[in-house]
């Protein structure tokens, strides 16, 4: 079971660690230690994740992301319950933290005209419908990735063994697509 778990632990971190990294050369980088933010930028910045509801964005990925991890890590059901607890209390730990992070990022990457546009549009009624609606598309993302990652493998396993010698197996190179 502490296989299980520190094998659930590497894939949470890696489930979120990895998937910004691949648009990593279209971002500025991230600060390598804690910046001084101009307190006038890091309000403005704490607005904006208000009005878009960083913390239920947040909370829904992690709802996602555990399904699927859950799975794969072959957590039996008796204890999925007391991972799940688990990790909320984990992550409400460290959200300050991650907060403050993800703080100087945006006040980085943004200038205060910039940040204040945002603010101004999520704070306004059409803004928060989008946010509502985005919550809520957020928690259904795992739906759409158990549909999408068998499609993805078939593609992967048809075009490396058209690479490599290897034979992909028959639902690879058939697969429809809708």
């Amino acid at each position: 079971m502490k296989r299980q778990v520190a094998s659930l632990a590497f894939g949470l971190t890696l489930a979120f660690g990895l998937a910004p990294a691949a648009e990593a050369q279209e971002r500025p980088a991230p600060p390598t230690a804690a910046v001084a933010v101009d307190p006038a930028q890091a309000a403005l910045v704490r607005r904006y994740f208000a009005a878009i509801h960083m913390d239920k964005l947040l909370d829904s990925m992690v709802e996602a992301m555990s399904g699927p991890i859950f799975e794969r890590e072959h957590i039996p059901e008796d204890k999925r319950d007391i991972v799940r607890t688990v990790l909320r209390e984990s992550y409400a730990a460290v959200m300050p933290e991650l907060m403050d992070m993800y703080t100087e990022l945006y006040a980085g990457a943004f200038t205060p005209a910039e940040m204040e546009a945002m603010v101004a549009f999520y704070e306004s009624p059409v803004g928060q419908s989008v946010m509502a609606k985005t919550v809520q598309l957020t928690r259904h993302s795992d739906e759409v990735y158990a549909r999408f990652a068998p499609l993805l493998e078939q593609e992967l396993t048809t075009r490396l063994c058209a690479r490599m010698t290897c034979t992909a197996p028959a639902s690879a190179t058939s697969a429809k697509r809708n």
